[in-house]
């Protein structure tokens, strides 16, 4: 695909960023040639896409063909009343207009499983709307209809969460449902009341993830940048009818300090909201453990964790990667902190649930669990004490020894250093803010540093398209039962003497930091107590309240996704490219085949049935791997 128009471009032009541009153009100046070239570039795309006997590049591609609808309806709007207007042009943009109805309908096309197909749904609802006149009308409004309403209820849960597993796509995706909710008003439709309570609930999270700088917490495919307002629709009467939408007014409004949504996988912690939005008094702690069914801009990075405080962004996971052929690396285990097994494939079959949850007293505490299909668990325990401490203690169970891993990347323009003490380092910013950082084990567990971003295992992040270095540091071990805590303050914590862990189970632990008493800190659990005594042994004891399996539940939205996934099948992915290669292969061994038949009939008789025999078993194993290849 990269072959085909500007490299790292294809899918911008495929999605008429020409056109639009020039329309845009026009629609400023009112110069009449922007408009023409505008014409001019999609009648002859036209042509050329007509013209297609094989897939080329992204011209059928699901996001392009959407926006491709978005932008023709823009161009007509334009043309339709302008001084360049004509019957012959006017009935090939019409034409065309007919075409993307088409391919946006078709079932084998239809992206089901993300937020393609929610675009390619509103497109060719958009279609309707703009084109009310055009022959079959009234079924491409009920089929687009029918697959959003069918669609939503595995793309945006009862919790309130788009489940894309990005924290950027649930922002984005609230555009989207702006834009379903007021295309049903249009159409007179109310939204149902489930959906709009979901949606409610949605618009609720989107406050506990924006920041005041309007960032977002890196989860998943989520770049670093600032995200905005974003279109509300209005739903307040009954029925629910979206009557107009509008930008959402950010200015005074400010989150609640938790907020747990066990079945998606995210929790968001707030602390310092008295001073909302003075960044430097504020910290965000986001932990997310998603695993949905779609598979949507899935990382492994079940547990992982972002940690943002006094205005800056310091523990982190990749986020957002681009799509090519380091992405399959860069999402895999290594992309985020979470806990994991050195040799665990990024796919392999998983169950993470939240297992525990306490607050109160300005001590939040979470316990994550992570099941495998090999037996083998890993568990994560949180403890965020006055928003400016993290105690993150991971323990590791297997029936027989392996390695396991946990890597901790912060961001780039960080300046970190080895501090007094094996395993504890120091991250400052620019303006002299600082965060300690502890690694402290119950075995022996190697501490590796990459301080300027140069290690293998180390890949870096993506800033303004590009991939930059980040800091990172890394413990690692091998064992059957293994535990590493590690220990975040913002400022000087001055524990870095005289730490340890005594770790019996994940039940029975306690990590102390410090000898000096009037500066140690301690925090305990036995059973369902967790006890934390804080400098001047101020103490204060949680109960860690069990959370019940409904509450881990998708049950509802796997169900929706699975009759879709009877109903649509495996969406069509043409990739050309890969598949040209495989031909050339299959006829290469093909040749060789014939060739080795004629030397084995000739010159090895006795050996006729057993390459017979030997031939048709491998080729049953390479129909059987290029099918299983495809539907992955």
């Amino acid at each position: 695909a990269e072959k085909f128009g500007i490299p790292g471009w294809d899918l911008h032009l495929c999605s008429f960023i020409v056109p639009a541009l020039l329309a845009r153009a026009y629609d400023i100046t009112q110069e009449i040639h922007y408009l023409d070239a505008a014409i001019d570039y999609i009648v002859a795309w036209a042509a050329f896409e007509s013209s297609l006997l094989i897939p080329r590049g992204f011209v059928f591609n699901d996001h392009a063909t959407a926006a491709r609808a978005i932008i023709v309806t823009e161009v007509w709007r334009l043309y339709r009343g302008s001084p360049s207007y004509g019957d012959t042009v006017a009935n090939e943009l019409l034409s065309y207009v007919q075409r993307l109805r088409q391919l946006l309908s078709k079932p084998e096309l239809f992206e089901y499983r993300t937020n393609h197909g929610i675009m390619q749904s509103l497109s060719l609802l958009h279609l309707s709307l703009a084109f009310p006149a055009l022959e079959g009308t009234n079924d491409y409004t009920s089929l687009a209809v029918d697959r959003l309403m069918s669609q939503l209820p595995y793309y945006l849960n009862a919790e309130g969460v788009i489940l894309e597993h990005s924290a950027g796509y649930h922002l984005n995706g609230l555009r989207r449902l702006a834009a379903v909710w007021r295309y049903l008003g249009i159409l007179n439709e109310p939204v149902p009341d489930e959906l709009a309570d979901r949606y409610a609930k949605s618009l609720k999270l989107a406050i506990q993830l924006l920041r005041p700088d309007l960032t977002l917490p890196p989860i998943g495919d989520t770049g670093t940048r600032q995200y905005g307002a974003y279109p509300v629709a209005n739903l307040a009467d009954e029925p629910r009818i979206a009557k107009h939408i509008q930008n959402v007014d950010l200015e005074g409004v400010k989150p609640e300090p938790s907020f747990v949504a066990p079945a998606a996988g995210l929790a968001v912690f707030w602390s310092g909201l008295d001073a909302w939005p003075t960044a430097e008094k504020l910290s965000q702690t986001a932990v997310y453990w998603g695993n949905f069914v779609t598979q949507s801009h899935k990382h492994a990075d079940e547990m992982g964790i972002s940690l943002w405080a006094d205005g800056k962004q310091w523990i982190r996971s990749i986020g957002s990667w681009p799509y090519g052929k380091s992405r399959s690396r860069a999402i895999g285990w290594r992309s985020s902190n979470a806990p994991h097994w050195l040799d665990e494939p990024r796919l392999a079959e998983r169950d993470t649930v939240l297992e525990g949850r306490s607050t109160g007293d300005a001590v939040e505490f979470l316990e994550l669990v992570r099941r495998n299909i090999d037996g083998s668990e890993i568990r994560r325990q949180l403890v965020l004490v006055d928003g400016i401490r993290w105690i993150i203690l991971d323990s590791y169970h297997a029936d027989t020894a392996r390695a396991a891993e946990v890597l901790w990347r912060f961001s780039p323009g960080l300046s970190v250093e080895r501090a007094l003490g094996n395993g504890v380092f120091r991250a400052e910013s620019a303006d002299g803010s600082s965060l300690e950082v502890q690694l402290i084990s119950n075995e022996d567990w190697a501490i590796e540093s990459d301080l300027n971003g140069e290690a293998q295992w180390n890949t870096g992040v993506v800033l303004d398209g590009e991939v930059v270095p980040s800091p990172a540091i890394r413990g690692t071990s091998s064992g059957t039962d293994l535990a590493i805590a590690a220990v975040f303050s913002i400022g000087d914590s001055e524990t870095q003497s005289g730490s340890s862990l005594q770790w019996q189970s994940n039940e029975e632990w306690s990590l102390s930091l410090g000898r000096d008493p009037g500066k140690a800190f301690r925090v305990e659990r036995r059973a369902d107590k967790l006890t934390v005594t804080g400098a001047g042994q101020v103490t204060k004891v949680l109960r860690i309240l069990a959370v019940g399996s409904e509450s881990n539940s998708l049950a509802q939205e796997e169900k929706a996704f699975l009759q879709m996934q009877a109903k649509y099948g495996q969406p069509l992915q043409f990739n050309l490219e890969r598949r040209v290669k495989v031909s050339i292969v299959v006829m290469l061994v093909t040749l060789l085949q014939w060739l080795a038949f004629v030397f084995v009939r000739n010159w090895l008789p006795r050996m006729w049935i057993a390459t017979l025999t030997l031939s048709v078993a491998c080729w049953f194993s390479l129909c059987l791997f290029l099918h299983l290849n495809f539907l992955a």
